[in-house]
């Protein structure tokens, strides 16, 4: 009898958790699919999702550009443009995020604004300051898991060829 105990706890265990596996279906919501918004020195993606389960997603943005309108900055506050008015930059930003109760979730990332250097940008030394004023975004990879069901998405953005366009959002496939 007590074995019968122990069994039928450890099947009903793994009923439960095959069940909860099975009830997460992660899927984009309509109308919820990643897009990427250039918001200047940023890249802000923005997606819905739904049938996450209780499970935590896993989001990456991975980008490359180049900045523009560079600035050299003498130590003594004096402003000249820059040699190389376009430095190629990249970068990578992720996130953990959780669904809400209902495995519901909207996924919102901004990327951080790229550094220069004096260097990069052409100034006359390093004791000068760079600055840009804006990214034209090339490339944009979106990476979103999770790692409980092994639901694995991955788009790339579509950007133009000559690049992004401040304000405008872009449909990642």
């Amino acid at each position: 009898m007590r074995r019968f105990g122990i069994a039928g706890t450890v099947v009903a265990a793994l009923l439960l958790l095959v069940s909860t596996a099975a009830a997460a279906n992660p899927a984009f919501k309509h109308g919820g699919e990643p897009t990427l918004t250039d918001n200047g020195k940023t890249l802000t993606l923005n997606a819905a999702m739904t049938g996450l389960g209780n499970g935590d997603l896993v989001v990456k943005i991975d980008w490359t550009g180049t900045t523009i309108n560079n600035t050299c900055t003498s130590p003594g506050g004096n402003a000249a443009p820059g040699q190389n008015p376009a430095t190629p930059v990249s970068g990578s930003s992720d996130a953990t995020i959780k669904p809400d109760k209902n495995g519901n979730v909207k996924i919102t990332l901004t990327t951080t604004a790229p550094t220069i250097t004096p260097q990069s940008a052409g100034c006359p030394n390093k004791n000068w300051t760079a600055s840009y004023t804006d990214v034209v975004f090339f490339t944009a990879t979106v990476t979103i898991d999770q790692p409980s069901t092994g639901f694995h998405s991955t788009c790339t953005a579509n950007f133009p060829t000559g690049g992004t366009v401040n304000g405008t959002s872009y449909s990642c496939t």
